[in-house]
């Protein structure tokens, strides 16, 4: 599977130009067959009659919906004397590795489920990373910590064989490659990359050159490197999560290490002060990341927000990246905000509304009797007036005949009625999962994907705005004359800020459905959006006022990248990510038919990865789940958080499930989104005022949030309510 060229969007497989190869008219990658999925008896009769191989059966079967349904603690692996901060399976599987804030290192057996040795190790702050050094026999681990130190030592005489402190903050992720045993990379509050050879003795001095990623030339002084991981595939793209919304995928063959900065006899300064001397000494001349050499990716909504969540002290950042097993996907879990699932092989860029041109207007397909009015975008199918990020040149686009939308399945009908009646009785995460179910059977039906949106909007949890405004465009594209898709749209536009494009969306709605454009609705929705555009004139661009922290400049070419970025294909939510930068996500399974994530509610949360729907939530910890690991080869989990346990999870008998206590998923989903909307700078305010609570940590206080929920801020919480809605029913 072919993956873009880095930092240049791919050509569009609906390009006209680029459909030419195909021989035929009436291609439309938008129009796709509903995953086929088989059960565990046929799958077994083709493994019999040979139609699939042994390992695709396995894969196939690692991790099923029944076997996900049973999931229960099996073991807890007592030994840690404090916080568990990072766990990690052998390529086999037998064994487990955990490092913690007692400095130590515990090696486990999985299937004895029990410890095997301790390894007291040279560190003098909190483990962060722990792993095995690949084709070693499991007789090496490396170790990075909070103390800006990283070892590589014998597990079996504990010798240390390499010790680093070039670092200047602590190191969050150590990343190993399976094919280059002798190479490994660590990630660094520093906001540096840094590439090891063990090879080569290493001495930690000015004239070190393994610095691969400096970020700090052009995300600012401040920048901090939070996660890596390495393409499973394609071992030269090297993924990068940051103290900011954007994840780089950078492309090694492109890139040439550099030395560290500090002067000599730096070695004799203490961390914080190399790292300022470093910060304040960082010039272009030694800038080694070409434009070419790096692909970023950002949820769509949030590059506009930045500045709206840096005044509410609300940070975003990357706490944890995981490819699929195939490389085609990238997961990232993304400190106060959802989890992220990203398509390598064909990224998706953000969408503009654009006005349609005259010559455009006149085009016309008796084969599929539609008019296709004013498409400008990337890609060239009938819609009404949309435009991507990355607009086509030229006027004239060719006009297809495309085949006729397939009707919705039985199944797919029965789910939407049930969603509908949901949506009347406002119980909008309740639609949400149905319609994702029917969305996944039927992914052709634009009427599915309008109530979707409609529901989205109801609920608005963070992100909901900018997902139904997806949808919208996604529904225009199969039916361009949908009419509350169109409506929808306008709307979704005026809520996220873009109101010119949300006047234009409005003024294309009223010609082309001339019946509505005196409706209510459609009144107010106009006032609303006139007297927004007249606001944002009067107020004029957005400035850091004097009391304001300020707000990171990052340089030209970092504008540039971000500019480029593509957005997600799915997001997971119901957790919540905001107390610690170091919770994990995963795919269950070989073919990563689910998503497990740990939360600061102390729950581990599993999702679908096809539907988005979150299946499970399990009580997993007395206070946060920050790891999660799954086992490589059979359907096990491991997990640990605050407790100074690791727990490991297996599929239970059905007897001790049912003995296990209801929980309501919807309502902890709910309160998790509460608790992640909580403004920060009042939460650090109502802390001063509560006097009682002065010696208490802020990570305490903020458990005490977690656990009562808004309500313990009572008058620090600023209240959201939602904006009437156009009215009418579902379709």
């Amino acid at each position: 599977m072919e993956v873009p060229t880095l930092g240049h969007p791919p050509t569009d497989a609906r390009d006209p130009n680029a459909l030419a190869h195909l021989g035929s008219s009436t291609y439309r990658p938008l129009f796709r067959k509903p995953s086929k999925k088989l059960s565990f008896l046929q799958l077994q009769r083709s493994r019999e009659i040979e139609q699939i191989g042994w390992h695709s059966f396995k894969w196939q079967n690692q991790m099923t919906h029944s076997l996900v349904s049973r999931l229960g603690i099996m073991k807890e692996l007592e030994g840690h004397r404090g916080c568990v901060n990072c766990i990690e399976f052998n390529s086999e599987g037998s064994l487990l590795l955990s490092g913690s804030d007692d400095y130590s290192i515990i090696l486990w057996d999985v299937y004895r489920q029990k410890r095997l040795k301790i390894l007291s190790t040279g560190h003098r702050g909190n483990i962060f990373s722990v792993k095995f050094q690949p084709q070693s026999g499991d007789r090496v681990a490396i170790s990075g910590a909070g103390d800006g130190q990283i070892e590589v030592r014998e597990v079996e005489s504990e010798d240390v064989t390499h010790i680093c402190t070039c670092h200047e903050k602590r190191v969050k992720r150590i990343a190993t490659v399976p094919t280059q045993p002798n190479n490994f990379y660590s990630a660094s509050e520093d906001g540096t990359v840094m590439l090891y050879d063990m090879r080569a003795p290493h001495t930690c001095n000015s004239q070190t050159s393994n610095i691969l990623i400096d970020l700090r030339r052009h995300a600012g002084s401040t920048v901090e490197c939070r996660c890596i991981t390495i393409h499973p595939a394609r071992p030269e793209l090297i993924a990068v999560g940051v103290n900011d919304p954007f994840i780089r995928i950078y492309d090694r063959r492109m890139i040439k290490v550099n030395s560290s900065q500090y002067f000599s006899g730096a070695s004799l300064l203490n961390h914080l002060e190399r790292n300022n001397y470093n910060a304040s000494h960082l010039n272009g001349s030694s800038d080694n990341l070409p434009p070419g050499c790096v692909q970023y990716l950002v949820p769509g909504h949030l590059p506009d927000r930045l500045r709206e969540f840096h005044r509410q002290g609300r940070t975003l950042s990357t706490t944890y990246l995981t490819y699929s097993a195939d490389g085609s996907q990238l997961l990232a879990n993304l400190g106060g905000e959802h989890i992220y699932l990203f398509h390598m092989a064909n990224p998706q860029y953000p969408r503009h509304y654009a006005a349609p041109s005259a010559t455009k207007t006149r085009l016309y397909s008796k084969e599929s009797e539609e008019l296709s009015n004013g498409v400008c975008k990337s890609v060239s199918a009938n819609t009404n007036g949309i435009s991507s990020h990355l607009t086509e040149g030229g006027d004239r686009v060719s006009v297809y005949s495309y085949p006729p939308v397939p009707p919705l399945t039985p199944r797919a009908e029965s789910l939407k009625a049930r969603a509908n009646q949901a949506f009347a009785a406002e119980k909008y995460i309740t639609g949400l999962q149905l319609y994702n179910q029917a969305a996944e059977l039927s992914p052709n039906s634009a009427v599915l994907y309008s109530n979707r949106a409609a529901a989205l909007i109801k609920r608005k949890w963070d992100g909901d705005i900018y997902a139904a405004l997806r949808d919208c465009f996604t529904a225009l594209d199969i039916d361009p004359h949908h009419v509350k898709a169109h409506f929808r749209l306008a709307r979704c536009l005026h809520q996220l800020g873009r109101e010119e494009e949300a006047k234009l969306c409005l003024e294309e709605f009223m010609k082309q459905h001339p019946d509505h454009s005196t409706s209510p609705a459609c009144t107010i929705l106009a006032s609303d959006i006139a007297k927004a555009i007249i606001n944002k004139q009067r107020e004029g661009p957005e400035i850091d006022g004097e009391n304001d922290i300020p707000f990171p400049t990052p340089s030209a070419q970092e504008q540039s990248w971000r500019a480029q970025a593509s957005d997600y294909q799915k997001y997971y939510c119901g957790h919540c990510n905001t107390l610690t930068d170091i919770k994990e996500a995963i795919f269950l399974g070989s073919d990563g038919k689910f998503i497990a994530a740990g939360s600061d509610d102390g729950n581990l949360f599993v999702w679908d990865s096809q539907t988005t729907n979150l299946i499970r939530v399990l009580p997993g910890d007395e206070s946060i789940v920050n790891c999660v690991q799954a086992h490589p080869h059979t359907c096990l989990l491991a997990t640990s958080g605050i407790e100074s346990v690791v727990k490991l999870w297996a599929p239970l008998p059905q007897t001790d499930k049912n003995k296990e206590p209801a929980v309501d998923m919807e309502e902890i989903a709910q309160a998790n989104q509460q608790r992640m909307c909580i403004d920060h700078n009042e939460v650090i305010f109502m802390q001063t005022r509560l006097g009682e609570w002065g010696s208490s940590s802020l990570l305490n206080f903020h458990l005490q949030v977690i656990k009562f929920g808004p309500n313990l801020l009572q008058d620090g919480l600023t209240h959201q309510w939602p904006q009437p809605l156009d009215p009418g029913l579902l379709g």
